[in-house]
């Protein structure tokens, strides 16, 4: 079994960021699920369900809930691209490094 290198080392941390990415695409597409329901399952203003200053007042706050947790949803797939970015300069790197390796041990000595 060869010794890990620095490339391999590379590729390992540009597997995990990626791992990463993933994982807060995932969680991006789903910070407003619970809020979501709740707008479902509670329409406001509803005549039938429920009106007055504090059904106006609970759909303004899950107006603004939604909006802060879409900026938040953006935010965190932005930090998805980025983790993204350095996974790809990552394997960039184990590829210089590799080309590297193998042209010194072609030279001749």
């Amino acid at each position: 079994m060869r010794d890990v290198t620095a490339a391999d080392a590379l590729r390992v941390e540009a597997s995990r960021l990626r791992e990463g990415a993933r994982a807060l695409r995932a969680g991006a597409e789903d910070l407003d699920t619970e809020v979501r329901g709740v707008a479902a399952h509670y329409p406001v203003p509803s005549p039938t369900l429920w009106s007055g200053p504090a059904a106006d007042t609970f759909a303004t706050g899950l107006t603004g809930a939604r909006a802060a947790l879409g900026a938040v949803a953006r935010d965190v797939v932005a930090h998805a691209e980025h983790c993204e970015a350095l996974a790809v300069a990552r394997e960039r790197q184990a590829d210089q490094l590799e080309l590297a390796a193998r042209a010194a041990a072609l030279a001749p000595s």
